[in-house]
């Protein structure tokens, strides 16, 4: 019997990027409320596969192969920290960005290239990607009270991010949250 692994796709962060994040987390979301992504975890999720066995690594490392060849590095920018997803639904604190073309047209080859195996267990997201980073969780619903107000923590922070690679990442559960581990990466058409 093969290992299960939870797993998803995303682009990274360079790390003046991810300081910037930081600086923001530490100097904002200083509350009881949150639980910070730590800076090396800050990424960008393309597309997530959740519970998946060795056979599907093996098939999804080939479809980010085969999209790869695809694309050329490209640049992402988000701007805009606010809580999500929805007012009415508080989890987490994100940057997020507009939808730009490149970004929505390598997460749909990717989840087309994704559905053509049989063997990885896939949903794909039907509704609106809304690109972001995730900077913080709330941590539980008897805290959302004392969560600070909306002035204070939503703000433009501009980032751009240079997207010249996909890594397939493991998810892994600990008493602190969950850790992200680099299984495979795959670059964007170097020329």
């Amino acid at each position: 019997m093969s290992n299960t692994h939870k797993l998803f796709i995303a682009i990274p962060l360079e790390l003046g990027n991810k300081e910037k994040l930081v600086k923001y987390q530490k100097n904002q979301l200083n509350n009881i409320c949150f639980r910070y992504v730590s800076e090396e975890d800050l990424h960008l999720t393309l597309v997530f596969l959740g519970d998946n066995d060795d056979l599907a690594i093996s098939e999804v490392t080939k479809s980010m192969d085969e999209i790869c060849k695809h694309f050329d590095p490209f640049t992402i920018k988000l701007e805009q920290i606010e809580y999500g997803p929805t007012p009415n639904h508080l989890r987490v604190v994100w940057i997020k960005g507009e939808r730009e073309k490149t970004l929505q047209d390598l997460k749909n080859k990717l989840q087309e290239e994704l559905y053509s195996w049989g063997d990885i267990n896939f949903q794909g997201e039907h509704k609106g990607f809304v690109p972001h980073i995730t900077l913080a969780r709330i941590k539980n619903n008897d805290t959302k009270d004392l969560l600070p107000p909306k002035e204070k923590v939503e703000t433009k922070l501009p980032i751009n991010i240079t997207a010249d690679k996909m890594i397939l990442f493991e998810s892994n559960s600990t008493k602190h949250g969950p850790e992200y581990n680099p299984i495979y990466e795959s670059f964007f058409n170097k020329k």
